[in-house]
């Protein structure tokens, strides 16, 4: 499961406000998922959850699976985090990821009026705008250089090689975020030795990780 933590500070001086979330997978199968998102307000309070459906898993950064699932929340409009919309000129925010207490990905921004800084991406924001909102937009800028999310990819598929009747899957062919968590994951298991294949691993054990299994 990713657990969420945004927060936000509306001036340099102000105090900041903490929203928790979390993005659980209910079922998935041959590398499709669907993911449970729960957030919740300033005050801790639950919204309703929603579901993402028909997600490739692992295709993509993680931050992009995080922005799409904001994204969900957003289109339902009853259930946005309306409270304390951010309204401040200047303000700045973080957004951490983590999978099984696992840092995996942390975004940071910085707001000027309506735009957005983020990682050297600089753009335009309509304000005032709600904490989510702005965690979803700072996430897509970080990962492709504008507020649009680009379209679902494929299921992830890595190459399948053999070596003396063995088959197996690079590292390197992995998604970064990927090969991060898998690497975690599924630290202390074995994998085949291939000459000058450092990074290989069964085919079978990369297909489960990917279709969700353990």
């Amino acid at each position: 499961m990713l657990h969420l933590t945004l927060v936000i500070r509306d001036g340099l001086d102000a105090q900041a406000r903490v929203y928790g979330g979390t993005i659980g997978r209910l079922h998935s199968q041959t590398g499709l998922a669907t993911y449970r998102c729960e957030f919740e307000d300033a005050q801790r309070s639950k919204l309703d959850a929603v579901t993402l459906e028909n997600y490739p898993r692992w295709a993509e950064p993680v931050a992009l699976l995080v922005a799409r699932a904001i994204e969900r929340v957003l289109t339902c409009a009853h259930q946005l985090p309306q409270p304390h919309p951010v309204q401040a000129p200047r303000c700045a925010g973080s957004l951490g990821i983590e999978l099984n207490a696992f840092h995996l990905h942390r975004v940071n921004w910085r707001m000027r009026d309506a735009a957005m800084s983020v990682a050297g991406h600089c753009a335009a924001l309509a304000a005032p705008m709600s904490p989510w909102a702005l965690a979803q937009a700072a996430l897509c800028l970080q990962s492709t250089g504008s507020l649009v999310l680009p379209a679902l990819p494929e299921p992830l598929r890595p190459p399948v090689y053999e070596y003396e009747g063995i088959a197996y899957c690079r590292l390197r062919d992995l998604p970064l975020d990927t090969r991060r968590a898998y690497s975690q994951l599924r630290a202390g298991s074995t994998y085949p030795e291939i000459p000058g294949s450092p990074d290989a691993r069964y085919a079978w054990d990369v297909q489960q990780f990917i279709n969700g299994g353990h």
